[in-house]
C-alpha cells in the first residue's frame, strides 16, 4: 500500500505516483487563500477535485468558495487535467451534476 504524503492541506502525493491531487474543499478547510496556493503549486497539480464548503455539496451551492472564478483560474493557468467530483449531491445524481451545464454556459 503508499503512503500518501498530505502538503498544505488538499495537496497530495503518493509515493509511487506522480499525480499530485488537489482537494479544493480541504484545502479551503484548513489553509484558505486558494488564489495564492493553485498559482504556487499548480506545477505539482495532477488532480482537481471539487466540493463546496462547509457541507460538501454541489460546487454551486450555498459556501465559501467560488468556484466559477477558481475554475477561471485553473484554465488561465493552463490547467487540461480531470476535475473530480467529491461531494454529496442535495438531490439525485443527474441534478447534482446540473452545474456542469451551468459552467459550461457561462464559459
Amino acid at each position: 500500500m503508499p503512503n500518501v504524503v498530505t502538503i498544505r492541506g488538499g495537496l497530495c502525493l503518493c509515493d509511487n505516483c506522480r499525480v499530485w491531487i488537489q482537494d479544493l474543499f480541504h484545502w479551503q478547510i484548513m489553509d484558505g487563500n486558494l488564489t495564492q496556493n493553485i498559482t504556487n503549486y499548480f506545477p505539482l497539480i495532477g488532480h482537481v477535485q471539487v466540493a463546496q464548503v462547509p457541507n460538501r455539496n454541489e460546487p454551486d451551492s450555498p459556501g465559501e468558495i467560488n468556484y466559477s472564478y477558481i475554475f477561471k483560474l485553473l484554465e488561465t493557468l493552463g490547467y487540461q487535467g480531470y476535475i473530480g467530483c467529491e461531494y454529496t449531491p442535495k438531490g439525485n445524481t443527474i441534478d447534482g451534476l446540473g452545474w456542469l451545464r451551468t459552467q459550461w454556459t457561462e464559459h
